[in-house]
């Protein structure tokens, strides 16, 4: 990865080349300070550019479009879509945060729990996955394997996917990180979610990463796993329900929630010819 020598925010990722990527302004002069970063990527022979998306879809990307009347939850983009419109930026692709109550989540699913306990799957949790990094091993390997096909996908290494991790350690309650294993007892997808620190009298959590390996797509892992996600939420008290975070229009995460859920926030990853 390059990085462009600071004060600009600006990175060629040799995996989406000749895209390069720009970062949310910071300064007073959000439009120079696009400018500057858009002739930095030319120079480096960049023939557009992607943003707010800093260096890597692993890192800080996407401007946040609102509605902005609920406070924001941990880990969400706060980035603004202004500067990005006034620099002649159009939309690569949109995003979705959506709210879920508990109960129709977990009825939903409740035909699937059975049928896929009964064919031999099983679900733990991260007391029954060791220590924290531990787990962090296993999330990493599944989470290379099950996002490849996404838009912008680049991989990453170990040390730099704990980092990203680092911050919500913190926030944590175990029962709520759910791990889905095949009757051989192979890894077939994970739901990582952590409670709503930020708005803690609202009851909610925020599902932040939902991703299902490749060979057990289309079993229905994905809306087990989060209708199971809700039930354990609501046995540990989170009355309000759950965010699924920052999903993709049209991805199966989105399809998971969208009928039975509302749609609080949407967020914009745009794009410019240089």
């Amino acid at each position: 990865m390059r990085t462009a020598p600071a004060p600009l925010s600006a990175w060629v990722n040799p995996g989406l080349h000749p895209v390069g990527c720009i970062g949310a302004p910071t300064s007073d002069d959000p439009l120079g300070e696009l400018t500057a970063a858009e002739d930095w990527l030319r120079a480096a022979g960049c023939t557009h550019a992607l943003g707010p998306l800093s260096g890597s879809t692993w890192s800080a990307y996407r401007a946040n479009i609102g509605p902005n009347e609920r406070p924001y939850f941990p880990g969400e983009p706060t980035a603004s879509p202004a500067p990005w419109r006034a620099a002649g930026y159009s939309e690569a692709h949109r995003y979705a945060s959506i709210h879920a109550e508990n109960t129709p989540q977990i009825t939903a699913t409740r035909q699937r729990d059975t049928t896929l306990r009964a064919a031999g799957w099983q679900l733990e949790d991260l007391t029954a996955l060791g220590d924290f990094e531990s787990a962090l091993d296993l999330f990493w390997q599944m989470s290379l394997a099950s996002f490849g096909d996404s838009a912008f996908y680049t991989p990453i290494d170990r040390e730099s996917f704990g980092a990203l991790y680092a911050p919500v350690r913190p926030l944590l309650t175990p029962q709520l990180t759910l791990l889905a294993r095949s009757p051989s007892g192979a890894p077939g997808g994970f739901c990582f979610s952590y409670p709503d620190a930020f708005s803690p009298q609202r009851g909610e959590f925020v599902i932040k990463t939902l991703a299902v390996m490749p060979a057990f797509r289309g079993l229905g892992l994905g809306s087990w796993l989060v209708g199971e996600t809700h039930r354990v939420g609501a046995a540990l008290g989170f009355s309000g329900g759950g965010v699924h975070a920052l999903m993709a229009h049209g991805n199966r995460s989105q399809r998971i929630s969208r009928d039975l859920g509302e749609r609080i926030r949407e967020y914009v990853l745009f794009e410019k010819t240089l």
